[in-house]
C-alpha cells in the first residue's frame, strides 16, 4: 500500500471514528490513540476489506445508537480506564490479598481477547 493511500484510509478511519464517539474529546482521544497505535505497529499490510469493514462499522456506529454504537463507546471508556490506571492503579496505597491483586493484573487480557476475536469474525480493524 503506497504512502498516499495509507494516508487516505487513515483519515477516513479517523472521521468515521470521531463521527461514531460523537466528537465527545474523551472518546475522541481513544479513537485516535487506539488508530495511531494500530497503524504504527501494522509491519504486515492492512488488508483493504478490514479497513473498508471497519470504516462501515464505524459509520453504522455514527448514524444509530445500537450495538455498534455500545461497542465502540465501551472500548473506548475501557481504553481510558487502562490509561489511568498504567499512571496509578486503583488502591494504589492499599495492599491487596493476592487473588484479587490478580484480578487487577489479568483484567485487561479478557479484554484484548474479546476485541482481537471481534476483529477475526467479523473482519475488523479495531
Amino acid at each position: 500500500m503506497n504512502a498516499t493511500k495509507l494516508k487516505h484510509e487513515y483519515r477516513a478511519l479517523l472521521k468515521a471514528g470521531y463521527a461514531a464517539v460523537k466528537y465527545e474529546p474523551y472518546s475522541k482521544f481513544q479513537i485516535h490513540q487506539r488508530i495511531r497505535h494500530n497503524f504504527e505497529k501494522a509491519t504486515i499490510p492492512i488488508h483493504e476489506t478490514k479497513i473498508k469493514n471497519t470504516i462501515e462499522f464505524l459509520n453504522t456506529a455514527a448514524k444509530r445508537h445500537g450495538l455498534e454504537h455500545d461497542i465502540v463507546r465501551n472500548i473506548c471508556k475501557l481504553d481510558r480506564y487502562r490509561a489511568q490506571y498504567n499512571i496509578r492503579p486503583p488502591m494504589y496505597n492499599k495492599k491487596f490479598p493476592p487473588a484479587i491483586q490478580q484480578l487487577h493484573d489479568t483484567s485487561y487480557e479478557e479484554l484484548d481477547a474479546l476485541i482481537d476475536s471481534l476483529n477475526n469474525e467479523l473482519e475488523l480493524c479495531l
